[in-house]
Order: C-alpha cells, then structure tokens, then sequence
C-alpha cells in the first residue's frame, strides 16, 4: 500500500511540475519572510531530540550506564577504603568481574592492612588479588573507581586523586566526575553491584557449572556471587540491621552461585586470642547509663579487636547503644567503634559530632555501626627539648564525652539551675579556661570547642566557650577543673581591673 502511494505521489509530480514550482516557492517566501519563525522551528526540533535523548538515556538501568563507562575504558584502578572489609572487597571484585568480561584490564588498591580475621579469611578463601597502596604513584591507571566510599583517603596524595565512578552507599559529599550512585537506603555497597549485574542480564554461575553453560552474555562466577553474598550479610548482620528490600533482592539473586562451603569458611575463621580477652574486658570493664554502654578497653595490639568487642557489647540484654574505645600501643592510635539498636541514636553521626573539634580525629558510619580514630597529637620540639611530654587526650573525658554524645538527641535542659563552676586566665595568646560540672544533670554536648587549664597553652576561640547548662551568673573568678563545652550556653568573660578575668553564662 505504501508503495503505491509514493508512485501515485510521483506521478502526480510528474504530471504537475508547475504546480509543484510553485509550492516550493511559496514556501520559499514564508521562510524569507519569516526567519524567526525557522530559527524557532530549529531550537524546538532540537529541544525536543534532546529531550528524547535524555529520556532514553535516563530509561537505561544504572548497571547499563556502569557498562558502557567501563567499556570505553582500557584500564581501571578499583580502589578500596583504607582496611577494607568484606562488603568493600566484594563490590571491588564484582566491578572487576564485570570490567574483564568487557576486556578491560583491572587492579584492585586498597590503603591501610587487613588484619581482621574474617577479612584475612575473606580474602584468603576467595583467592583475591589486592595491592596495598602507599603513595598516589602506586596508582598507575588513568580512570580510578571508588567503591565503599566516596572520598580517597588513607594514602599519601589522596587528595590529588579525582575518580571517574563512585559507587557507594555511606553518606558523604565525594563524586565521580562521570558517574556517581550512591544509595544511602541500602545496607551494603555489593547489593548496589549486585544490581548492576542484574541490569546487565549477566546470570550467576552455579557452583558445579561452568559459564558457557548458562547462556548469558554476562555472567557472575561463583567466586563473586560467594564474595558479594558475604559482602551483604556482613554489613547488615545476617539481613537483620540496616537492610533493605534491594539487599534481600540482591542476596536472592546472588543465591544460585553461592559456593556453600566457602561461604562457611568465611564466616567462620578461627578468632585470636586478643580478640577474646578484649572482649572480656569490654563486658568486664563497661560503664552503663540507662541504655548506653562505653567501654574503654585500654591497650590493644589489633584495631579490629575493637569492632568485634562492640558487636559483642551490643548483644547484652538492657543495652541499646554501645561505644568501646582502645589505644594502640605501638602507635598511640585511639579507635572507637560503635552500635545502635536505638533509633534515637545514629552511631555514625553521634561519633562524628563528639570528635568534630578534636585534632586529628575523623569518624563514620551508618545509624546503626560507626567508627573513629583519633591519632597521637604530635610533640611540640621545644616541649621534647625541654623534656615535656604530651599526656594526649584524657582517656575518661572521652568517655564521659561518648556517653553525652549519645545522650545529646536525648537531654532536655533541668527545670533547675545547675551550678557550673569554671575558671579563666589571661595570656598574652588569649583566654585559657577550665570549667566542670558539678551535677550530671549538666550535659555535655559532643561539640567540644576549648579544653585546658590554668597554666595550659590552650587557646580558647575567639568568642569565647559554650558550655551547657541553665545558669545565670556573673563571679570572680577562683575554681578550677576540667573543661567541658558545647552549643547550648554562651560563656563569655570581660575583665576585671581588681579580679582580672568573671565569667558569664546564659541561654542563647
């Protein structure tokens, strides 16, 4: 039918080339006399190819648009957060599954050490090949992904690096320049790597198998379906914190791959001695205010040992929430690790609010597991000469700050004033101060802005401090202790030509 219309239509032309002059110079005519009415018509028929574009290219899966950026790529660096666990090394090796099976070469970096023996037994049973990273040199691939995180750290240079992909599901500020996905909902980064290979109709391959054998183009060996299986429950501890639906879907779909035996391999490694002990001592050693628990181990010889010990403190009966804390001793490295079965407590950013004003401290996580490190402060040279030593960070302070930090969502001010002494001095940098509580009732925000003491180098922010708490007064200045501060209560202080520095604290 078709055909006959375009002969019928030449015929017609054939027989009429008058007419058909004509047209075209009427429309000739139109368009000269109208060229807005043509530039208009051109941006429209533009606008509206470039929306359909768009709308074809938001339509592909997330997995789809992962596949072509790998696939325009000859080599890639998949690069790791500083101590990786299993949920990291499993997303990098299921993007490096998915970038060889498109012919793209592939190393997997990773700062920092695996010491933890469910992380040693992940990587040993699995036979991965990981390549720890020192120095940005030691990135020797142009496109860099980043998996479990979102901004490189943990590696001299980590600044400089600017990644191609962030793939991820912590929250955070970090982007791929061109490609981000970053789920904040689900409970591990390999249910987001899991997805890709479903958006890529990819099939596991089951542990008796080989992959001719299950006729997809793509495929997902056993070795990746057991190490992105794993990656999942251990994030979300067995399913039961912090899942959702996309990770059971996710573990659903892993499920005809999983190598059962090495999944148990895995998930059963034999535990270290030091792992125990600290345990013990977190049970033994923990101080307990309502339903939060803190607990400071002291000295450890492994930092994982602290994790382990807060999942343990987490299973008491009457706790909801948990903080343990441990200081290295080759190092001087405090680690904190936390839990929360408690909605009203976000670990990770209850650990972020409590050392946000601490030197060289950094901390994470998720509303239900968080960690922290805080490294040694460096020894001024003309202390050492002098034969000072730096005590560091008072060690129940700290634990008297993780306990408000937990409280903080929680604490309304007293009815009643509450009395708050403090004490003042002037140096020739500025105010050096020290104030404690004298009931509990006084909390302590986790935002400390000023700590020291009478006779410290301490220099506290223009502004003065902020302190909780609900008095109203104005003194001489003549107590002294520890001090506490925080965003509640405005402490200001004038001078005083007799008593030298008052102080004043009021609501604001």
């Amino acid at each position: 039918m078709g055909k006959l219309l375009m002969q019928s239509a030449s015929l017609m032309l054939m027989r009429t080339p008058g007419a058909f002059a004509v047209t075209l110079a009427r429309i000739e005519a139109i368009l000269a006399e109208n060229p807005e009415a043509v530039v208009a018509a051109v941006a429209a028929t533009l606008v509206i190819a470039g929306g359909v574009y768009t709308f074809l290219r938001l339509r592909r899966p997330d997995g789809e648009l992962f596949r072509r950026l790998l696939a325009d790529r000859d080599e890639i660096a998949i690069l790791l957060h500083p101590n990786p666990d299993p949920d990291a090394m499993a997303s990098g090796l299921g993007v490096a599954s998915l970038a060889e099976q498109l012919g793209v070469n592939t190393t997997i970096l990773y700062p920092g050490q695996i010491r933890h023996q469910e992380n040693r037994a992940f990587r040993t049973v699995l036979n991965l090949e990981l390549t720890r990273l020192e120095h940005v040199s030691d990135i020797t691939a142009e496109d860099v992904i980043l998996v479990d995180h979102n901004e490189p750290r943990g590696f001299t240079g980590a600044d400089g690096v600017l990644p191609t992909a962030v793939v991820d599901h912590h929250p955070g500020d970090g982007a791929g320049q061109e490609f981000t996905d970053v789920r904040t909902n689900y409970g591990a980064t390999a249910s987001i790597v899991t997805e890709y290979f479903e958006d890529v109709r990819a099939k596991p391959v089951p542990p008796d198998a080989h992959a001719v054998e299950v006729g997809a183009g793509y495929t997902l060996s056993t070795q990746a379906a057991t190490g992105l299986l794993y990656g999942i429950l251990s994030d979300t501890n067995d399913l039961t914190v912090g899942a959702d639906g996309s990770d059971f879907d996710a573990a659903g779909f892993l499920y005809p791959g999983v190598d059962q035996n090495l999944l148990d391999r895995i998930a059963n490694p034999s535990v270290g001695a030091e792992v125990l002990e600290v345990k013990a001592k977190a049970i033994a050693g923990r101080q307990v205010e309502g339903s939060f628990a803190v607990s400071d181990v002291g000295a450890i010889n492994s930092p994982d040992s602290v994790p382990q010990a807060a999942d343990e403190l987490i299973q008491l009966e009457g706790v909801t929430a948990v903080i343990v804390i441990g200081k290295r001793d080759d190092t001087g490295t405090v680690h904190l690790s936390g839990r929360s079965r408690d909605d009203r407590v976000h670990m990770g950013r209850t650990l972020q609010g409590a050392l946000a004003e601490v030197p060289h401290a950094g901390a994470g996580g998720h509303a239900r597991m968080g960690g922290a490190q805080i490294d040694p402060k460096p020894v001024p040279t003309q202390r050492v000469a002098d034969g000072g030593v730096d005590r560091g960070l008072d060690r129940q302070e700290l634990t008297r700050q993780m306990f408000s930090a937990m409280q903080g969502d929680l604490w309304e001010p007293p009815p009643d004033p509450v009395i708050c002494l403090a004490s003042l001095t002037c140096r020739p940098h500025g105010m050096v101060a020290s104030l404690f509580t004298r009931h509990h009732t006084c909390k302590v925000w986790p935002r400390v802005l000023a700590r020291g003491t009478i006779g410290t180098d301490t220099e506290t922010p223009s502004g003065g401090l902020i302190f909780d708490g609900s008095i109203r007064e104005s003194s001489p200045v003549s107590a002294s202790g520890r001090t506490w501060a925080s965003p509640r209560t405005a402490l200001t202080a004038a001078t005083s030509e007799q008593s030298g520095w008052r102080w004043t604290m009021e609501w604001t």
